[in-house]
């Protein structure tokens, strides 16, 4: 076995089925943005079931969380299951890598100066949605494992915080703070210093998955 096989091996953790076709499906959307295919998957099911393919989003309903797997057909048309996300036992993904490494994972680590440059970046749109100016900045002195992890988070950070402030409410709520501080720890933390900074430490690649979902009800629990 290779070093790098081996690495892999050793970052990945369990999940339950929800989190995990969550973070599948963000994966999924990543690849395909780059032209690469989403990760193959079989569900498991209750009923002794297996449902095959890609998985394409997981959606809330009143029922329970609903995945969409894209099982066969041309993406113009496109053979769809719509699993019960409660009624799966267990997950088999094809190539594990996908939950390790980003979809761009041949690319460099970002720089400090670069992540600093995204979320500047990013701050600037969220301030548009707000009406205000809500610094976004950079917990200290990230390594590169860090910086790999806040290059794939970033986007997912960012999208959850304007879905946040495009609603009323949460317009009001992150009105109150002052910064948004992103850093890394052993699993999704996020807790509230004075004066009204935001603290959010995202996993490691190869961690807990982090999904919009997930983040997006830690936030608002604390707001």
């Amino acid at each position: 076995m290779s070093a790098r096989g081996a690495e892999v091996l050793d970052q990945l953790v369990g999940a339950g089925p929800r989190a995990l076709l969550e973070a599948l499906a963000e994966r999924g959307s990543a690849a395909a943005k780059a032209a690469r295919a989403r990760p193959d998957v079989e569900c498991y099911l209750a009923g002794g079931q297996i449902v095959r393919g890609k998985v394409l989003s997981v959606a809330p309903e009143r029922t329970g969380p609903i995945a969409v797997l894209h099982i066969g057909g041309p993406p113009s048309a496109p053979s769809v299951a719509y699993v019960c996300v409660e009624q799966v036992v267990a997950v088999v993904v094809a190539d594990a890598s996908v939950l390790v490494r980003a979809a761009h994972a041949d690319a460099p680590t970002p720089s400090r100066l670069e992540l600093v440059r995204q979320l500047e970046a990013r701050a600037g749109h969220l301030a548009g949605s707000l009406g205000r100016a809500l610094p976004l900045t950079l917990a200290p002195n990230p390594d590169d494992d860090a910086r790999r992890a806040l290059g794939e988070a970033l986007p997912t950070v960012a999208s959850v915080l304007g879905a946040i402030a495009a609603d009323e409410l949460g317009k009001g709520a992150l009105g109150t703070l002052s910064a948004v501080e992103l850093g890394v720890g052993p699993a999704l933390e996020l807790w509230l210093e004075d004066p009204r900074r935001l603290v959010v430490r995202v996993p490691l690649l190869g961690g807990e998955p982090l999904t919009a979902r997930g983040l997006r009800e830690a936030i608002e629990r604390l707001l």
